[in-house]
């Protein structure tokens, strides 16, 4: 046994101890605990599999920057896979499986990949599986799905419930802070940053995420700490292998000693630092290496936990390596809010340096921590010196990538893959960069960083979503004779929300064939009640119409209907349906049963109409005076071409639709500079155009219901 539980120390409950298990295996930790410190003060060393070699893993940290002990909790519904062990809180219950194994975390099979390393390059997957092409579908597709990821999402629906925060927080004031107005959110952790201050949180409880927080600040101060980095050297991944603050965090916290032999690999002064404080609690310190004095680990001893190390071609024995490798500043929300980066040559690690928001950076986030008289040491060569340890990336890796050209930073990411995993890159980043820019004969700084975006930790979709599931997302509509299509054996399809009747019976052939036959001898009846409906009215409606639709309604009879066709800018249908002239300003239009709200809001850049004025009952007064009946979508030509021109100080619509109206072959004149449209008053042909779109690029035009047409020139289009 080499790691164990402190007697004494740490900020763990002993009087409440708390049963759990580990891929079934029963085992005891106490309140206080994460899974990681309870697994490691149970002496299991070996917390899951490498993503691509299928190598042993153990836990390397102590926080969310964990990169090889995740885990899936819970069952069904309540599924959460590629959860970080060093973050999930213990609780009575609690059943952890390891992931990316066949048949046993101790026995994989895949672990021949790792055999297969010479092979399985960076960048594998773009020069292999060409040949046979007969072999894609049959072979090479499915061994490469089935090999993909390293958990399986959840097949069944989520039974919980998740919330979205705006204003109100559930959490206690901080007395402890002795500031007013001060509210701390406990278990809550920022994800992203967005333009306008506007920062968005994930809030959980013992178990799971529970909340979604939206917050928008005047200023935001980014406290966000550093994390340490490890080391490049051949076997650095192995179990047993961690970040020397993360051996200090688990004595301190959570009074776990990960080994009793301990060897220090350091590059700077916390290394010999750490070491006193491992002996303090208990750790017996084997040896430092000091890359500063020219000694470094050239290979680590061991499969499943750490036995010894090799240092000048002699094997010292220990069950502990700590490395010490620097601190990077955790920058990444700092990054998302647009923020620019400067390389610290002293520190050996990128800084902030300006924003275009409001944000402060403080502590170790900006850099504030003493260098430590921190020499580079970033790698030693040999194999298997991983640089990502998700992404199985290694420093040999990033040589590859160099000679085959990948030497901008964003391709180099995406052809190695690393900063891609569900880290983003928080430890491994500045290691792989170091390296890339000594394969190119660059400095650090002029290689530049990669592009950290959200989520700066993983976020469960169900926070995402919030309440908006099921019928909360997507409400059933049915028509007034739903009841009756039911009771007559309808199947029924869905179409946008509505549920409208596909046939009647089991067989979806004899029905229609029933059906053809009725139409054809007596007569057939169709449930269009689903159909968007849209009621224009205005003087100039019909003018309106013909701008909207490909063909012509202006001259349609009173008492008639039309069929139109309606068209993008680009000339792609947009939506079709029948409309029907009631009166001399009056039309009724139809529209797909999905693309009401698509063509009311997008293509007729309108939404309901009610009187802008606060206080005022919904609807609006038609060009002739009669209060109009209010409706789902109420378009009001005239009225809404007035409301326009009194807000951007024009002439009105109305002025110009009868003003400007462009007759097929005909000459016209443009509206003068001012009125909504922004003409520039001289005249010239209009050519015929057979189609005539209706799509509005800008919101003042939306508004202002205006249409260019396809010829039409403005400011700087060409003679």
């Amino acid at each position: 046994m080499s790691a164990f539980r402190l007697p004494e120390g740490g900020r763990i409950d002993r009087a409440r101890p708390l049963a759990f298990t580990f891929d079934g295996r029963r085992l005891t930790g106490y309140e206080g605990d994460t899974l990681a410190s309870a697994l490691l003060a149970n002496d299991v060393l070996l917390a899951g599999r490498s993503f691509k070699y299928h190598r042993p893993r153990g836990v390397m940290s102590a926080g969310v920057e964990e990169t090889n002990a995740l885990v899936a909790v819970g069952q069904g519904g309540r599924l959460d896979t590629n959860t970080r062990a060093t973050t999930l809180e213990l609780y009575d219950g609690l059943a952890a499986r390891s992931l990316n194994r066949w048949p046993s975390l101790g026995f994989d099979l895949s672990a021949l990949n790792s055999w297969l390393a010479p092979v399985l390059v960076a960048g594998f997957y773009y020069k292999t599986f060409m040949r046979p092409r007969w072999l894609w579908h049959s072979l090479y597709e499915p061994l490469i799905r089935r090999m993909a990821g390293i958990s399986r999402a959840p097949t069944e629906p989520d039974p919980d419930r998740y919330d979205k925060m705006h204003l109100q927080s559930p959490a206690t004031i901080a007395a402890e802070l002795r500031l007013p107005n001060v509210t701390v959110l406990a278990r809550t952790t920022v994800f992203g940053y967005y333009d306008d201050n506007f920062v968005c949180a994930v809030e959980s409880d013992a178990r799971r995420q529970r909340r979604l927080w939206h917050f928008r600040a005047k200023e935001v101060v980014l406290a966000t700490g550093a994390h340490e980095r490890p080391l490049v050297f051949p076997g650095n991944d192995t179990p047993g292998v961690m970040l020397a603050s993360a051996v200090e965090t688990y004595l301190r916290r959570f009074a776990v000693a990960p080994g009793k032999l301990a060897v220090v690999f350091t590059n700077n002064d916390s290394g010999r630092q750490r070491a006193e404080v491992f002996g303090e609690h208990g750790i017996e310190v084997a040896a430092v290496i000091d890359s500063r004095e020219g000694s470094v680990i050239s290979g680590v001893q061991g499969g499943k936990r750490v036995t010894g190390v090799e240092v000048d071609g002699k094997r010292i024995a220990c069950d502990l390596v700590a490395m010490a490798g620097g601190y990077s500043p955790v920058v990444h929300l700092y990054s998302q809010a647009q923020g620019k980066l400067r390389w610290d040559a002293e520190k050996l690690c990128f800084i902030p340096d300006g924003s275009p928001q409001k944000v402060r950076v403080v502590g170790r986030a900006a850099g504030e921590f003493p260098a430590d008289g921190i020499a580079p040491m970033w790698e030693v060569e040999g194999p298997k010196a991983f640089v990502d340890f998700q992404s199985d990336v290694t420093s040999r890796d990033v040589y590859l990538a160099a000679r085959e050209g990948f030497a901008s930073v964003e391709h180099f990411k995406r052809y190695t893959t690393t900063g891609m995993s569900s880290d983003q890159g928080k430890t491994s980043n500045v290691n792989a960069l170091a390296i890339l820019a000594g394969a190119t004969d660059r400095e650090i700084a002029d290689v530049g960083t990669t592009t950290f975006r959200p989520p700066y930790t993983p976020v469960a979709f169900g926070v995402l979503a919030g309440r908006d599931v099921d019928y909360f997302l997507e409400p059933i509509r049915v028509t007034p004779m739903h009841d009756w299509h039911a009771d007559h054996g309808a199947t029924f399809e869905n179409v946008g929300q509505w549920k409208r009747p596909w046939y009647y019976g089991r067989d979806m052939h004899e029905a229609v064939q029933r059906e053809a036959r009725a139409a054809r001898a007596a007569i057939g009846v169709l449930d269009a009640s689903t159909l968007g409906k849209i009621d224009i009215q205005g003087r100039d409606a019909g003018v309106f119409l013909d701008r909207i639709y490909t063909g012509r309604f202006s001259n349609l009879a009173i008492g008639r209907a039309r069929y139109g066709l309606m068209c993008r800018e680009d000339g792609m249908v947009f939506d079709d349906g029948v409309t029907t002239r009631l009166g001399e300003h009056h039309f009724h239009m139809t529209t797909t049963t999905g693309g009401a709200a698509r063509v009311g809001v997008l293509h007729l850049g309108h939404r309901a109409v009610g009187d802008d004025r606060p206080g005022r009952a919904e609807g609006a007064r038609a060009d002739g005076g009669a209060r109009a009946e209010a409706r789902p979508w109420r378009l009001c030509v005239h009225e809404r071409a007035r409301r326009d021109a009194r807000r951007h100080g024009g002439a009105g619509l109305s002025h110009q639709l009868h003003g400007r109206a462009v007759l097929r072959g005909q000459r016209a004149r443009r509206s003068r500079p001012g009125n909504v449209a922004g003409g520039y008053g001289r005249r010239r042909k209009v050519r015929h155009h057979a189609v005539r779109h209706g799509n509005h690029a800008s919101p003042a035009r939306r508004e202002g219901l205006h249409h260019r047409r396809p010829g039409d020139r403005r400011h700087g289009d060409a003679a």
